[in-house]
């Protein structure tokens, strides 16, 4: 299912930070993951779960034990969270900027130093065709549906069981 989704560079560390490039993403409805590649080979899931765990963060999803695994990975990448909006862009971008007590829900990934630094991090995305004629009841239906298909078909790391 990769293959379904474009990719720009995400995630990028500049001298003192990290920083969510977005720049061709529209704020339309869509789906999108975030995909990781380890910079340690054959981690573990403890230790995954000791760095995304750390003290401090609220409302952010948890680890499915039942679903890391190493042996689903495409040249060392592997599902890590998939998610929906109706604002793509400003939905991936409030994943990568919140802080860590930010009220919604999300990964907050650029308070998450020790995270980043043993991770790479990439994201993918797919925007529903326009469609100006259909209520948004209706697209808010098919980007939760294929959401849905995707999460059963993908086993991201973390997020909805």
């Amino acid at each position: 299912m990769f293959y379904r989704f474009r990719f720009g560079q995400s995630f990028k560390k500049t001298k003192y930070n990290y920083t969510c490039e977005l720049l061709d993403i529209q704020n339309s409805f869509g789906i999108y993951a975030f995909f990781i590649k380890p910079k340690v080979k054959n981690g573990t899931i403890q230790e995954l779960e000791k760095i995304w765990n750390s003290e401090g963060f609220d409302k952010f999803p948890k680890i499915i034990k039942k679903r890391y695994s190493t042996e689903n990975g495409l040249d060392g990448w592997y599902n890590f969270y998939i998610g929906k909006s109706e604002k793509l862009q400003r939905r991936i971008f409030e994943h990568c900027d919140h802080h860590a007590k930010h009220p919604t829900y999300g990964l907050k990934l650029k308070e998450r130093k020790e995270f980043l630094n043993n991770n790479e991090i990439q994201i993918g995305y797919w925007l529903l065709p326009e469609m100006p004629d259909a209520d948004k009841k209706i697209k808010q239906f098919i980007i939760t549906n294929l959401e849905r298909a995707l999460r059963e078909e993908m086993q991201p790391w973390v997020g909805k069981q």
